[in-house]
Parts: structure tokens; C-alpha cells; sequence
């Protein structure tokens, strides 16, 4: 079966995180994948014949494509972790979007959704919603802490702004405890002891094995509800403690514990106090994060779910160009 991919952004972390990851196991699986940016012509469409699933990576279908996509006998998957219907930073609805979000919903023949806020946002316009959380790939074995006590965030440009909101409480929570920030550009964090990082991926494994505290702050709003924690779940593979949101999806990653859920900005500073003076407490996190982690599955397993998947909508797909619909 030949599944492709197609993602407005293929060198994007979404790209990276939903698709490129599981290619070696889906190819296990007998599954030949490929990533292509979202064409942009009719013409563009018609390439993509060869394909028994196509999977839209948070591809809201534009009217022109309509025509175009229905004539491709292939099944159609809607990905989506971001609540893409949204405007990111004010979380606004423009009717635009959600049109584009009704009209794709239309013709595809499954949805997958990264977290059950995304699933639970989507089930009244879809009777097929598949649960697909990120997933990361577990170490094997965690090398001991050296060093200094640290905290890490790890994150872009985009998102830095959450962090720098949270000055006043990073400051006070974390009093002389380094805060390393890893991303396209440095914070602006002027009462914090920073030591910016810029992002690759070697950097951030480095960086993941070093720290002993991850922090994933979001404001609250209709757009970051529909985050995933993929973050978090990336500090719980590598045993941080991790303070978190419960939006976004952290709730969801931390259900069975690993860290410490805030919302305000005083939560963020005695979250952090403590986990700066308490050794204690940062172990035991710590081993639930990993044991947490390690249940949830990584990479492997939640490839087999994709692989499910992507043979489910190939099967509905099947039907529904037999029934002629």
C-alpha cells in the first residue's frame, strides 16, 4: 500500500513529529510512505494518483480542490494536531476556516487527532475519529544528571512568547537555578539566569539529558486548548519533571503522573520551588515520567496504531468507491 503524506509545511516540526517518524515502521509494516508539500494546482492533485491513502497533515481542502481530490480513487485521512480551524495567538474562528474545516471533514473518509480535546472539538461533524497522540522515541538508558541543577524549555520562536509571559514567576520560582532555553532565537528574559541554545535536534537530546525540571507554559485560550504536549511527553521520555498546563494537552500526557499541573502564576512559582529544593521529589517525578512514558508507548507502538489506521481508511475508502459515493 502507498500512503502519502501531504503536509503545507515538510520540513515543519508537525511533518517531522506526525509523518518522517513512523516511515521506518510503517515500511516494516509493508506500508511505502512519502511526504509532499500540499500541491497547489489541479495538476498537482492528479500526481498523487498512484497513492491508495492520501493523508492530509493539517491540510484544510480549499474549494478549488474539491473536484480534483474527489476523482483520485484514493482514501482520504484528515490529520490535525492544532485546532486548524483557529486563528493561533487569539484562538478566533474566522468563518473562513471553519468552512474549509466543514468542507474538508465532507470528503475524508477518517480523522486523526492528536489529543481527546481535538477528538471530542471534531466528533459531532465526523463518525470516524481516531486517537493519535504524539509520540516519541523512549532511550533506552538515561545517563545520571551531572552538574548544576537546570530547567528546560525547548520550543520555537512561535511559542517563545508563552515562556516570556511568565517571566515574573520563572524568576521567583526559580531563584539562582539556570533556566535553559532551547529555540530559533533567544527569550527575553531579563530576571532569569538564561543560557539560550539554539535549536537542532542534536542540541535538544543534549539539553533533554542534561536538565532535571521541563516547563510547558500556555495561556488559555480556544487555540493552545488544542495543543498536544508533545513537549511534555518528550521531557517524560527522558525522566524530567515536568510542570505543566492542564490545557494543551498536558493534562492529558501527565494523567498518570511525571510532574506538577499549574495554571496560575503563583502555582508556577511554588511548583518550582519546590522541585528546586527538593531532590526527593525530582526522582520520584522523574521515575513516574519514565514509567509513565514508557506505558503510553513509544514510537513502536503508537506505529502500530498508525498502521491500523491507515488500513481502516484504506478498507472505508474501498467501500465507498464501490457503493459509487
Amino acid at each position: 500500500m502507498r500512503v502519502c503524506f501531504l503536509s503545507l509545511d515538510p520540513h515543519g516540526a508537525s511533518a517531522r513529529i506526525r509523518a518522517e517518524a513512523f516511515f521506518p515502521a510503517l515500511r516494516a509494516a509493508g506500508i511505502e510512505p512519502e511526504l509532499r508539500r500540499w500541491p497547489k494546482t489541479t495538476a498537482g492533485i492528479t500526481e498523487l494518483k498512484g497513492f491508495e491513502v492520501l493523508v492530509l497533515l493539517r491540510v484544510l481542502v480549499p474549494r478549488w480542490a474539491l473536484a480534483s481530490l474527489r476523482r483520485i480513487p484514493a482514501s482520504l485521512v484528515l490529520d490535525v494536531d492544532d485546532a486548524v480551524w483557529r486563528r493561533p495567538g487569539s484562538g478566533r474562528a474566522p468563518f473562513r476556516l471553519r468552512r474549509r474545516l466543514l468542507r474538508t471533514l465532507g470528503v475524508v473518509d477518517l480523522v486523526t487527532s492528536g489529543s481527546a480535546y481535538l477528538r471530542e472539538a471534531l466528533r459531532t461533524h465526523h463518525p470516524r475519529i481516531r486517537l493519535l497522540p504524539p509520540a516519541v522515541c523512549l532511550p533506552e538508558r538515561l545517563s545520571p544528571r551531572e552538574g548544576p541543577l537546570s530547567a528546560l524549555w525547548t520550543g520555537s520562536r512561535a511559542t517563545l512568547p508563552y515562556l516570556e509571559a511568565r517571566a515574573g514567576a520563572l524568576a521567583a520560582g526559580l531563584g539562582k537555578t539556570r533556566l535553559v532555553v532551547v529555540a530559533d532565537r533567544a527569550p527575553i528574559l531579563p530576571e532569569v539566569d538564561v543560557e539560550y541554545r539554539e535549536w537542532t535536534p542534536e542540541v535538544e537530546r543534549l539539553a533533554l539529558q542534561e536538565a532535571q525540571i521541563g516547563l510547558y507554559p500556555l495561556p488559555r485560550n480556544p487555540w493552545s486548548e488544542g495543543k498536544c504536549a508533545f513537549k511534555v511527553r518528550l521531557y517524560m521520555a527522558y525522566g524530567l519533571a515536568s510542570l505543566a498546563v492542564p490545557w494543551g494537552g498536558g493534562g492529558e500526557a501527565l494523567a498518570d503522573g511525571g510532574g506538577i499541573l499549574f495554571e496560575e502564576d503563583g502555582e508556577l512559582s511554588d511548583g518550582l520551588r519546590r522541585l528546586c529544593s527538593d531532590p526527593g521529589l525530582r526522582a520520584r517525578l522523574s521515575r513516574a515520567a519514565r514509567a509513565s512514558a514508557a506505558a503510553q508507548g513509544g514510537l513502536e507502538l503508537r506505529a502500530g496504531s498508525l498502521v491500523r489506521v491507515l488500513r481502516e481508511a484504506a478498507a472505508v475508502g474501498a467501500r465507498r468507491s464501490k457503493a459509487g459515493t
